[in-house]
């Protein structure tokens, strides 16, 4: 998103008809600050926006509009941890290495090697998954599952496809 890397300018996003989209897809938490992006969602959990038969990350895109230009090599950290969140003021400008003491500051580095809720990345109890699991193999959509327990149909698909998770229970339960 930095100027190296996008022929799109965001300083003139303002004035384009994407500030309309941005903006159409952005729901503002009261009491949190959170401005969360409900629109696509890529797989590593950042809202994201087609601009030209290019999707930009839609956090880095509010930052240089808000803030400035992000220098090359650097990512956009969020101070709310909360991955879906645009709200610029909630974000900050660091280097991979202020980005990883963040995440062990907060207790948020993936624990790789445990499994299931014993890993900090699990976001899903392990009875909702066996539920989801459950409901899968009763031949139930992914619509279907994701409108009951609440969540994003990709939050299902990944669960459900993703090779490293929830593996040793769905070898239990006979998912293949």
């Amino acid at each position: 998103m930095g100027s190296k890397h996008s022929t799109w300018n965001p300083r003139r996003i303002a004035q384009t008809p994407v500030a309309d989209r941005i903006e159409a897809n952005i729901e503002r938490i009261p009491g949190f600050g959170c401005w969360v992006w409900v629109g696509k969602v890529k797989a590593q959990g950042y809202g994201a926006i087609s601009i030209g038969n290019k999707d930009y990350a839609v956090h880095r895109l509010m930052y240089e509009r808000e803030v400035g230009p992000i220098p090359s090599g650097f990512f956009v950290c969020h101070r709310c941890d909360v991955r879906e969140c645009v709200n610029p003021h909630h974000l900050f400008v660091g280097t991979a290495a202020d980005n990883n003491k963040d995440m062990d500051v907060k207790g948020r580095r993936r624990s790789v090697g445990l499994r299931g809720e014993a890993n900090s990345s699990c976001r899903l109890s392990e009875s909702t998954v066996r539920a989801i699991i459950a409901d899968k193999l009763s031949g139930m959509k992914n619509v279907d599952i994701a409108d009951r327990y609440g969540l994003k149909r990709t939050q299902i698909s990944d669960t459900l496809c993703q090779p490293n998770r929830w593996m040793w229970l769905k070898r239990e339960m006979g998912f293949k």
